[in-house]
């Protein structure tokens, strides 16, 4: 069993920014208490880009992750408030 790590990145919507916090802010304390979670940061690489930086015990934890109450019921808003989509990238951790 592999750690996994995921840089997930999204744009907000012009005048959005605010909203997408309000709604990060509770995805990340909720996603902090999930057994398999390592880390889970939420950071803004400059106003309204947002970077999620995550690291799970395993594949099916991040699996899990995404099929928990607190994600499946944030995500469908936060696709709302972005333009385009989520750019998701998946690294297997080496050592």
């Amino acid at each position: 069993m592999s750690e996994i790590c995921v840089i997930a990145e999204l744009n907000a919507k012009e005048g959005k920014r605010d909203e997408l916090i309000s709604l990060f802010k509770p995805l990340v304390e909720e996603t902090r208490k999930e057994p398999g979670n390592v880390y889970y940061d939420c950071c803004e690489s400059s106003p309204g880009k947002f970077v999620f930086v995550e690291k799970y015990k395993s594949e099916a934890d991040l699996d899990i992750h995404m099929k928990n109450d607190h994600f499946t019921k944030a995500f469908p808003l936060v696709q709302q408030l972005i333009e385009g989509e989520v750019k998701i990238t998946r690294l297997p951790k080496l050592f």
